[in-house]
Formats: C-alpha cells, sequence, structure tokens
C-alpha cells in the first residue's frame, strides 16, 4: 500500500471517528428527523383517538437518544426516541403516567409467592416480580394466575441463600428453575438468579449469578469471590 492509499484511509477513520463522537454528544440531523418522524408515527399509532402534540427538544447524551415532549390538553409527557437511525421507543411518558402502580405492586407480589411454592425445595431467600398493567384494565380483585396478561412479560429476580452451595449446585437449581418455569407455562421475559451469603457483620455478597430467558438453550454462571 503506497503512502497516499495510507493517508487517504487515515484520514477517513479520523473523520469517521470524529463523526461518531459528534453524533454521540450532539446528534445529527437526519437522524433527528427520522426521530421525529417516528415520534410522530408512534403516538398516531399508539394513541389514535387522542389529539397529542409533539414537541422536538435537544439531544441527550445520557440517554442516546433525542428527547421530545408529547402534550394532552396541556399536560407534557416525556419521550425519547434513539437509535442511529432514530427509530426506536426508548422512553414512553403516556404509557409510563398511566401504569397502575399500586396494582402491579400486588400482583407482582402473588405472583412471586406462587413461584416461590413452585421452588420450595430450593434455599430461596427472595423473589422481587415486576410486571406492568395500565390503570382501568383490570378489575380491582383482580389476581394473578400463569394466565394472566400483563402487558409484556414479566421479569423476575430470585435470590438464594449460598451458604454451603456449591458452583454445581446452584448450576443445576438454575436449570431446575427454568425447567420449573416451563411445567408451569409461566410467560417471562427474563429471570435473573442470584445466591449470596450473610457474614457477620457484614452487606450480603454475591457468589453466584446468572440469568435466562425462556429461549435460552444453556445456562452461563459466573461466580465471583466470596
Amino acid at each position: 500500500m503506497n503512502k497516499k492509499w495510507f493517508k487517504i484511509i487515515a484520514i477517513s477513520a479520523i473523520i469517521t471517528f470524529g463523526l461518531g463522537i459528534y453524533n454521540a454528544f450532539f446528534g445529527n440531523p437526519f437522524s433527528k428527523v427520522l426521530a421525529t418522524t417516528t415520534a410522530t408515527h408512534y403516538v398516531e399509532a399508539t394513541y389514535p383517538n387522542e389529539a397529542i402534540t409533539i414537541t422536538a427538544q435537544a439531544h441527550d447524551i445520557t440517554t442516546g437518544g433525542y428527547n421530545f415532549t408529547a402534550t394532552i390538553d396541556g399536560q407534557a409527557y416525556p419521550m425519547v426516541i434513539g437509535g442511529f437511525w432514530g427509530n426506536k421507543i426508548k422512553r414512553d411518558g403516556i404509557y409510563e403516567a398511566r401504569l397502575d402502580e399500586p396494582m402491579m405492586t400486588k400482583l407482582g407480589a402473588e405472583a412471586s409467592q406462587q413461584m416461590g411454592n413452585w421452588l420450595s425445595a430450593m434455599p430461596v431467600k427472595h423473589i422481587e416480580t415486576y410486571l406492568e398493567v395500565t390503570k382501568g384494565e383490570h378489575e380491582p380483585h383482580t389476581t394473578w394466575s400463569v394466565d394472566f396478561e400483563p402487558n409484556h412479560p414479566l421479569v423476575a429476580f430470585i435470590t438464594l441463600d449460598a451458604s454451603a452451595m456449591t458452583l454445581e449446585q446452584f448450576t443445576q437449581f438454575a436449570e431446575d428453575a427454568k425447567a420449573e418455569m416451563a411445567k408451569q407455562k409461566l410467560s417471562y421475559e427474563y429471570i435473573s438468579l442470584t445466591a449470596e451469603v450473610n457474614k457477620k457483620g457484614e452487606e450480603p455478597h454475591v457468589v453466584y449469578a446468572t440469568g435466562f430467558s425462556p429461549i435460552d438453550k444453556k445456562i452461563k454462571v459466573k461466580k465471583f469471590e466470596s
């Protein structure tokens, strides 16, 4: 390769790098136009019966996206559109404001209790389940079951007692937990499984961790120094 081509490649690399840095901090006009189009089409499709005004704001380096304000009857809601092509909905403030958090807490606790029953043979310390439901879509007396349909599949965080637990035992627990969820026909997005030890006078310390989705074929476990 002669010096001329080397210089061309080097200059191209520098320009590409510079544009990448600029885009990360300030965005670019093309992506902003696409993000505006995405935001407009999204609210029209998601909230077809509501008059919503979309106002573009600045590019936000912390979110890596473009901030917008969606206004309904004088009430403003934040929206964030991300992706290089400005086509990913990263935040919908309208959706967030309409979540029924008290019911989400109630149903999440019920789901956690049921999962604890399924995993009663394991040294379970704590289970926390997160799911989303929208206000007014369910009766107040609604209870959770595997047939319940939240807005999206749930996410669960399961903590085990790692006292005298080996890596092999934890791995088996994880495989058994995944098999049990399949047996119970639980619809979930992701389950996090950790095992921790409690040492006197210290905060609980995680020694093993893994996580899996319904489609994962193999469970990978990470071990931490105790």
